[in-house]
């Protein structure tokens, strides 16, 4: 846990899904099916506390970063659809677009999505 909290730590989004799949191909390789599902979970935790730590770090870069690395992996799965708004919302900041010119051209309601309202406090801070 410790090599990952430091990859977290430093933003290394490269070093720590290198980490993950050596876990994965070395650790994880012969889980069950309900062991494999606890994996990828806690795999997905792991990712979410990246993109809060950069987020509460003020570091768009890294969130953008992270999108770029992971968003073809990542789109395919539901437990992520919110998430991407993320992305977007860090664009917008890194752009010095508007969150109401975003939500206007992309036609997104921030309202029917909760995470879009958390980042949209968050685009504020």
């Amino acid at each position: 846990m410790e090599q990952i909290h430091s990859y977290i730590n430093s933003f290394d989004i490269t070093g720590l899904r290198d980490y993950w799949s050596m876990l994965e191909q070395c650790v994880f390789v012969h889980t069950d099916k309900v062991q494999s599902a606890a994996v990828r979970k806690l795999w997905t935790s792991i990712l979410r506390i990246y993109l809060v730590n950069a987020v509460q770090a003020g570091r768009t870069d890294k969130v953008t970063e992270f999108f770029d690395k992971l968003a073809s992996t990542l789109n395919t799965q539901p437990e992520w659809k919110d998430w991407f708004g993320l992305y977007f919302i860090c664009l917008c900041k890194k752009r010095h677009i508007s969150l109401p010119a975003f939500y206007k051209k992309t036609s997104i309601n921030p309202a029917d999505d909760r995470i879009l309202v958390v980042i949209s406090v968050m685009y504020d801070m």
